[in-house]
């Protein structure tokens, strides 16, 4: 565990007030389920740690990129969070963005990041159904570690903890929409349950 993951816990555990900001695309918002991971994680988190005072943004936005994400990440600053969780590149990969491009950006929404005093938590997101695009995608979660790794910052590798999971299911259609790439509420919940472990929960 990174030491600033330490350090939030220890305030947890000590009643502090806390700010969690969740900036992504629709996974973070929680299309077309019940819960999504960050509504999950939301309420788990604040069950786990009770005298904590908890309190969270939601910047989810269908579709969107991390270039899209960068234009979005000074208005969530402005709140003074104290972590961002990061989640994006299921739709930079699917509309053909260089992975470049896609570097580039990721990176600098974390630097913004770091610079507003916030601790950047840097996600993947699920794999998907479809084999070709799934290889494409790796690529892609690949970097965001990688940027992590740069950073010194922690990284939630939600789409390892979901492969990890899903070895163990019959029938690997429980955990995706039709679509075969936004989760269900079973899949947002692996990766609500894949993010609370940074947290000890």
């Amino acid at each position: 565990m990174s030491l600033f993951l330490k350090e939030i816990i220890k305030r947890f555990s000590q009643g502090e007030q806390v700010l969690i900001a969740g900036l992504g695309d629709s996974l973070t918002y929680g299309w077309m389920v019940q819960q999504g991971f960050f509504d999950r994680f939301e309420d788990r988190l604040a069950e786990a740690y009770p005298r904590a005072g908890i309190e969270f943004i939601k910047d989810g936005v269908p579709g969107s990129t991390a270039k899209e994400g960068l234009g979005r990440v000074d208005s969530i600053l402005r709140e003074k969070p104290d972590v961002v969780i990061v989640q994006f590149a299921l739709n930079d990969c699917f509309s053909g963005m260089p992975i470049d491009e896609f570097e580039s950006a990721y990176l600098a929404i974390a630097e913004k990041v770091i610079s507003g005093q916030a601790i950047p938590i840097l996600a993947t997101s699920c794999p998907v159904m479809d084999q070709v695009f799934d290889r494409e995608l790796a690529d892609f979660y690949d970097t965001i570690v990688e940027i992590a790794d740069q950073l010194q910052v922690p990284a939630a590798d939600l789409a390892a903890y979901w492969r990890s999971r899903q070895a163990k299911l019959d029938d690997l259609q429980v955990l995706y929409q039709s679509d075969g790439a936004h989760p269900t509420d079973h899949g947002h919940a692996l990766m609500a349950a894949g993010l609370l472990e940074l947290f000890d929960v």
